[in-house]
């Protein structure tokens, strides 16, 4: 008997909660949506704190290429002045050597500090998004009550039905998808422009006889020298 029971009270119950006229269904499809709309908006924080770390990592790198760029802008300024007074070949060697390095630095220093500009454009853009979301969930339990109150009366069961239909097929859904997709894709771009630009690094320092680029440091160079004269 008692399984009987059971039974009915678990199909009684399963009925109500599918049923958007009873005050259990109302309940039950509003509990479904802040449901996912607190795994949503948890997620978005979570992927603003990702893109924030990958914010800090990428003005460190800047600030350490700049400081590069004047270390290595000061060494080709020594360069000129001791081959001035000596007039040895090394010094012009050396100026060639770190002429392109810093200017492959500058570049690099050009394209992060886009990356750091879009990346914090992103970043207000989704805490903007995250506000917008908190707003929704706090407004969910004032609707929740709205359609309670209004189940009492049969000319607005339809109106309630809507409104509940409208909550399960909000669009939220897809701009989490977005957003999602446009932070794998930053990421990986960021992952892979960091790892070009350290490949080149390390190229320019094992050889500097790219004949375009030791054309323009000589020239750079003579130029200088003649100027100084």
């Amino acid at each position: 008997m008692n399984i009987f029971k059971k039974i009915i009270n678990k199909f009684t119950k399963n009925h109500h909660e599918n049923d958007l006229t009873s005050v259990e269904g109302i309940k039950h499809a509003f509990s479904i949506t802040r449901k996912r709309w607190d795994n949503q908006y948890h997620e978005l924080r979570v992927s603003i704190a990702q893109l924030v770390e990958v914010y800090k990592l990428r003005e460190i790198r800047f600030n350490e290429i700049k400081i590069n760029t004047l270390n290595y802008k000061e060494i080709m300024d020594d360069s000129i002045k001791n081959y001035k007074n000596t007039k040895l070949d090394s010094f012009k060697i050396k100026y060639v050597k770190y002429f392109k390095k810093h200017k492959s630095l500058c570049e690099d220093q050009e394209k992060i500090e886009i990356e750091i500009t879009n990346l914090g454009e992103k970043i207000e853009a989704y805490i903007e998004k995250l506000g917008e979301m908190q707003d929704r969930i706090h407004d969910l339990n004032q609707k929740e009550a709205e359609a309670i109150a209004d189940i009492s009366s049969t000319q607005q069961l339809i109106e309630i039905n809507d409104k509940i239909n409208n909550l399960k097929i909000d669009n939220i859904d897809k701009g989490m998808q977005l957003i999602e997709e446009n932070m794998t894709k930053i990421i990986s771009e960021t992952k892979i422009t960091q790892e070009l630009s350290e490949d080149l690094i390390n190229y320019n320092e094992k050889s500097f006889l790219n004949f375009s680029i030791n054309a323009e440091a000589v020239e750079n160079f003579e130029n200088h020298v003649n100027n100084c004269e």
